[in-house]
């Protein structure tokens, strides 16, 4: 496991996009924020999405962009992601989810930190993909004509 993770890290550092997964067969794209990635994926161990999803991505050539920050402002932690589909040739769906999560009480960064890492799974969690992926297609088949 060590290994993965440091394969993760290597190939986040070398670009803004990297794939993981709990299960080998299961890759999930995820192009954005390369911070917010690592974040994400140290947070989450490798396990981003239901392998539907990650299936109907990689049927589709869709990955996962993913934006968000953490911070401490005021006195407050929080923190936001916000995602949305898109394709090799730089086609976003429409559709995008975004969450945004604060806390009074436990304020620093790592709480900030995991704060954007619940808004992620919130994110996911009310995303159409089915919707998305669908927007992306119908961008591709008007392309071609």
């Amino acid at each position: 496991m060590k290994i993965l993770s440091m394969l993760i890290a290597f190939l986040l550092a070398a670009g803004l996009s990297a794939s993981a997964s709990a299960d080998p067969s299961c890759q999930l794209n995820l192009v954005g924020d390369k911070k917010v990635i690592q974040t994400i994926l140290s947070l989450h161990k490798g396990h981003l999405a239901s392998e539907e999803i990650c299936d109907l991505l990689h049927d589709n050539g869709l990955s996962l962009s993913v934006t968000g920050q953490a911070s401490v402002s005021s006195g407050i932690a929080f923190g936001w992601a916000s995602v949305r589909l898109v394709d090799d040739a730089h086609l976003y769906s429409e559709s995008f989810s975004s969450t945004t999560v604060t806390d009074k009480k436990k304020v620093s960064m790592a709480r900030a930190n995991e704060l954007m890492n619940l808004s992620f799974e919130s994110a996911v969690q009310d995303f159409r993909f089915l919707e998305a992926t669908q927007q992306i297609k119908s961008y591709r088949a008007a392309l071609k004509k």
